[in-house]
């Protein structure tokens, strides 16, 4: 588990705006992983190829992200058994597609808003790429925020975190039933924070 099986970062390529991916995209080029909002590493040209280019999507698959352009195995791979990954692990841009992995529990449609699914989230808790482990942890402090008012910088939340790892809980006191009243005084739960990094 988390072998390293592709290094992008040691092959061809380049890095590039999201209008300039949009550009290749058009072109019927879509080799290209997203690093960031608006930064995508792409083969440029047939030069830039590798076998590693091909890789496609699963919703069941058998890889991550690690970094941004590193893909790891997250089980065991069989010999002769196709090297995937969810690309709700590295894309956020607008797009959207028709998934054909044929997996029992296939999406059917992939978009660029996938990585936002809290199940995904925890399914996939580590194997984000880099910039998506910041956006879902903003995420969750804002849910945090709005939630129970717990501020940024508490202290149970320290900078440099797994925030994929991040996990909110709230458990209810007496009748085990949940009751968040929003405005009401003495709301009936309990907040607990957990983390990887909190718990070794």
């Amino acid at each position: 588990m988390d072998e390293l099986l592709i290094d992008f970062s040691s092959g061809p390529g380049k890095f590039i705006s999201l209008k300039e991916a949009d550009v290749l995209y058009d072109k019927g080029s879509d080799y290209m992983i997203q690093v960031d909002d608006d930064l995508f590493f792409a083969a440029m040209n047939d030069e830039d190829l590798e076998n590693e280019d091909f890789i496609n999507h699963s919703c069941e698959p058998n890889c991550g992200i690690r970094g941004s352009l590193q893909v790891v195995a997250r089980r065991d791979i069989q010999p002769g058994e196709e090297i995937t990954f969810d690309y709700a692990m590295t894309e956020s841009s607008d797009y959207s597609m028709p998934c054909k992995c044929r997996r029992e529990y296939c999406r059917r449609i992939i978009t660029g808003n996938d990585w936002k699914n809290e199940k995904l989230q925890q399914k996939y808790a580590g194997y984000f790429s880099e910039y998506l482990n910041k956006k879902i942890f903003q995420d969750i402090l804002q849910k945090l925020e709005n939630s129970f008012g717990i501020a940024r910088n508490d202290r149970r939340l320290q900078p440099g975190q797994d925030w994929s790892a991040v996990s909110i809980t709230h458990k209810t006191v007496g009748s085990g039933l949940p009751r968040l009243r929003c405005g009401a005084v003495g709301w009936r739960r309990k907040l607990s924070i957990t983390s990887r990094q909190a718990q070794s």
